[in-house]
């Protein structure tokens, strides 16, 4: 464990990353930059920042506790105005969404569904499903662990099933592993 993480008395090194959202169109984000949840002191991405437009810096951890303090760093030759802002639970939601979708540029399809999965190198492992049909869609995941009781599920349990409606999205589970653990995710679809 990392000394700064021994001085500042945080706890064990979590799952963390971020996403960096343009700020310009309120009703469908654009992610400017990623930072895939790892379990390291340190989670960086580099991007460029447009001249006059607004960003979002959303963090995505799964730390248990309700606050943990961060550190932001932005290197530019210009002034760079930064300030706190609080966010409401759909815009963490929706920077969650953003993020799996950014990491799944090849979905699974089935009859006007997408199902995205969000693997990061931290062993986090996330799933979305958007529902473009007239109907409703069934979706179940199966996380399988190939040792058992080393994976934490966001849900509580390894296996969820959700009837998604006509034009909605619901990020169905996330899981990230206790310990070293191997797994594999599957997902079944029911229209």
């Amino acid at each position: 464990m990392p000394c700064m993480f021994r001085s500042l008395k945080l706890g064990p090194v979590v799952v963390a990353g971020f996403v960096l959202v343009e700020a310009s169109n309120q009703q469908r984000l654009s992610v400017a930059a990623v930072g895939h949840p790892r379990c390291r002191a340190v989670v960086s991405a580099d991007c460029w920042l447009k001249p006059g437009v607004s960003y979002f810096l959303l963090p995505l951890s799964l730390h248990e506790r309700e606050e943990m303090p961060v550190v932001f760093s932005c290197f530019s030759r210009k002034a760079v105005q930064i300030q706190e802002h609080t966010f409401s639970e759909s815009a963490v939601m929706a920077s969650w969404s953003a993020f799996i979708k950014s990491t799944d540029q090849s979905p699974d399809t089935f009859h006007g569904a997408k199902v995205y999965t969000a693997k990061s190198g931290g062993g986090l492992v996330a799933a979305l499903a958007e529902n473009h049909s007239r109907g409703y869609f069934q979706a179940e995941l199966t996380f399988n662990a190939l040792e058992d009781g080393k994976l934490l599920f966001s849900r509580g349990a390894n296996i969820t099933k959700d009837w998604v409606a006509p034009g909605q999205a619901q990020i169905l589970q996330d899981c990230r592993r206790g310990v070293q653990a191997l797994y594999y995710a599957g997902w079944q679809g029911v229209m």
